[in-house]
């Protein structure tokens, strides 16, 4: 019985990790989001669609290379 406790306390433990740890990457991926759309406003970005980058990993956002010139 005190394995199955100790067990149950572990598992307990690593579920409560993972969701904090999914909680932060919703928050860490709402903030890119929101610093993607500003720069897109700013026109310091275009969408990485309209540069002709359709890969899966491609960003969703991609600078332009004026951009240190403000």
């Amino acid at each position: 019985m005190e394995e199955e406790d100790r067990i149950s306390k572990h598992a307990t433990a690593n579920l409560r990790y993972y969701e904090q740890a999914a909680q932060e990457a919703q928050k860490q991926a709402h903030f890119h989001r929101k610093i993607a759309a500003e720069l897109l406003q700013h026109e310091y970005a275009k969408p990485a669609a309209a540069l002709g980058q359709h890969g899966d990993h491609a960003s969703e956002t991609e600078l332009n290379s004026d951009v240190y010139n403000l």
